[in-house]
């Protein structure tokens, strides 16, 4: 198995939509913050980046 840059890029996405969660369940954040959406947004997009070079279908329906 190789770790590309790819897999990097995914799993700082991965990182900021638990991060977003866990400050969203602590209520650091409310749901309706923009803090919340951007990390939303930008945990996806880079999800969304990482499988277009290895396509995981379960990693991007999540």
């Amino acid at each position: 198995m190789n770790y590309s840059v790819f897999d990097f890029i995914g799993n700082i996405g991965v990182f900021f939509i638990i991060l977003g969660y866990l400050l969203l369940q602590t209520n650091k954040i409310n749901s309706t913050d923009i803090k919340y959406s951007l990390l939303n947004i930008v945990g996806a997009s880079l999800v969304i980046i990482s499988v277009m070079e290895n396509f995981n279908m379960s990693a991007f329906i999540i």
